[in-house]
């Protein structure tokens, strides 16, 4: 088979399941936008502002806290369903972040200065929630949503769909906070965690236990009765 058939046999596969390669640059582009990057990078500044100022100690609590949630997390995935665990942390992230936009909000304009506690407990929890569903289900849905043949080129497409957003988000976020403050960064985040939770719950089905032919079936019902509606 020479290289031009080859390359056309992976875009004929693509095209055959391309509602699942949406779904997977999906999931991808909502991973990186919904702020798990805005958090790490501004860790400095929420923990200071919750009364923590040793590096160390910030680096090392949230290393603990994502080794601990995503152990949890693998625990549990087969019994409570690759789509629950998504809404689940999607959810959390959202009232997270909010949380977090309050607390710079309260801080900056109202000039309220004891609630260093809302930051604290609202970075965490986010990064708590972030490990828990977002952080490596999108991953896990991917190896499950397409057949072997096309596996290889549909993750390749969606991880550099991953990797072309993560570089977006770092290299724009500061301009991003300096044009809409602190609190409008994470209350946009926010939303975007709040549009991937009805995305999830519209279009992706249960692939818990289920062969590649049930979750196809899966797929394609849920975006018929969506475009039904």
């Amino acid at each position: 088979m020479t290289q031009k058939e080859r390359f056309n046999d992976a875009v004929s596969g693509l095209r055959k399941y391309w509602i699942q390669v949406v779904i997977g640059v999906v999931l991808q582009i909502c991973q990186q936008l919904s702020g798990i990057n805005a958090v790490i990078f501004y860790q400095t500044t929420i923990f200071q502002a919750a009364g923590i100022s040793n590096k160390e100690t910030m680096a090392l609590i949230t290393m603990v806290v994502q080794v601990v949630v995503t152990f949890i997390a693998c625990c549990i995935m087969d019994l409570a369903g690759r789509r629950v665990l998504l809404v689940v942390g999607a959810s959390g992230m959202c009232i997270s972040a909010w949380m977090l936009g309050l607390f710079f909000y309260l801080q900056d304009v109202s000039g309220v200065t004891n609630v260093g506690w809302l930051a604290l407990a609202s970075a965490y929890c986010y990064i708590a929630f972030f490990s828990i569903g977002v952080g490596a289900i999108p991953w896990l849905i991917m190896s499950e949503i397409f057949p072997n043949e096309v596996r290889g080129n549909a993750a390749a497409i969606a991880t550099a769909v991953n990797w072309l957003f993560s570089f977006i988000v770092t290299m724009f976020l500061d301009a991003y906070r300096q044009a809409i403050t602190y609190q409008g960064v994470f209350w946009s985040f926010g939303f975007i965690c709040l549009v991937m939770i009805f995305f999830v719950v519209l279009f992706i089905p249960e692939t818990k236990g289920k062969s590649f032919e049930e979750i196809e079936a899966g797929v394609r019902q849920e975006v018929s009765q969506e475009a039904c509606c």
